[in-house]
């Protein structure tokens, strides 16, 4: 984040970590330099579903609540767990409507969902 300012930056070619830091002005920076590799996570929901074709894997929104993470895995048919009000309210966004049901804690109350 620079100024307030959120960066996302996307590679299409394999990604030179070293070229990242020195590119991303860390003097500059306010906050820590966060870098995700998005094809690993694919890679690994693909392993799964190689591996246990019959068990749907449900992402813990808690674990990570980034929307990019969120959307990317929705857009690979993942399925989530939300345990609060708020991984509800990112995951039932109208972009993310269309795609997997998702399970909450069966001790929610109806103003928890408000």
């Amino acid at each position: 984040m620079v100024n307030g300012d959120l960066r996302i930056q996307y590679y299409e070619e394999e990604l030179n970590i070293r070229k990242v830091i020195e590119q991303a002005d860390l003097e500059n920076l306010d906050q820590a330099l966060n870098i995700c590799d998005l094809s690993s996570l694919e890679r690994k929901l693909r392993l799964w579903h190689k591996l246990m074709p019959r068990i749907e894997p449900h992402y813990a929104v808690k674990c990570n609540d980034d929307p990019v993470v969120v959307k990317f895995l929705a857009d690979l048919g993942t399925g989530f767990d939300c345990a609060s009000k708020n991984e509800l309210k990112l995951v039932s966004t109208d972009v993310l409507s269309k795609y997997w049901a998702w399970s909450i804690q069966a001790t929610k109350f109806d103003i928890d969902l408000e």
